[in-house]
């Protein structure tokens, strides 16, 4: 897997591409760099343990109600 497919996957933001992967936005500046991403990142992105952002939108939407729902719990006690 080359970089510029892991990059639009990730809507071209480094940023993005280092959370998902939790690894340092340095370390994904290093995978442009030398246009490889490492054999075991991309085997983490086959085997799906991480996803691109839309494919986890309702993932996140989810724990964003769940978050909401607490603080609304919490305000009332």
């Amino acid at each position: 897997m080359n970089t510029q497919d892991l990059l639009a996957a990730f809507h071209g933001s480094k940023a993005q591409v280092a959370r998902a992967f939790g690894v340092s936005a340095p370390a994904v500046s290093r995978w442009v760099r030398n246009g490889v991403v490492p054999e075991k990142q991309v085997l983490r992105w086959k085997l799906g343990i991480i996803v691109a952002p839309e494919a986890a939108t309702g993932r996140l939407a989810r724990k964003q109600l769940q978050i909401a729902a607490a603080r609304r719990w919490a305000d009332k006690g």
